[in-house]
């Protein structure tokens, strides 16, 4: 699942997200922190059921997109499960280069690929440009 932190200012969120049951049978939980722009977080998260999930998306500050399971791929993985123009969508959203990386990795679709390399290509940009600065 893709979650796109959309908040403006642009600003980190952080959400506690349940990871194992206690001997107790209570749920512990792991902060993980929705950088600006395009985060990959585990399907299995109740995102959208958290109060803090469905308030985020009540005030548009998060976009949750989920991919669609097709005959062929019934876990698609990276970008794979989402139509071109909403994985275009994501890429121009994603400020990491360690998750655009593993999306050039299992996509093949062309128009995709070529969104990829060019937003990989914006953001060494950036950091050359901030470098040198």
């Amino acid at each position: 699942m893709i979650v796109i932190n959309t908040t403006h200012p642009p600003r980190p969120l952080v959400i506690a997200i349940p990871t194992v049951k206690t001997i107790g049978g209570s749920m512990q939980y792991e902060p993980t922190v929705l950088k600006p722009g395009s985060n990959e977080i585990p399907e299995n998260t109740v995102f959208e059921e958290s109060a803090t999930g469905r308030e985020w998306v009540t005030r548009k500050w998060v976009d949750v997109k989920r991919p669609r399971a097709t005959k062929e791929n019934a876990t698609p993985s990276g970008l794979t499960g989402f139509a071109p123009d909403v994985a275009q969508y994501m890429v121009e959203q994603c400020f990491d280069p360690a998750l655009l990386g593993r999306f050039n990795a299992s996509e093949t679709r062309a128009d995709v690929k070529a969104s990829i390399s060019d937003r990989l290509n914006t953001l060494k940009d950036a950091e050359k440009d901030r470098d040198n600065a």
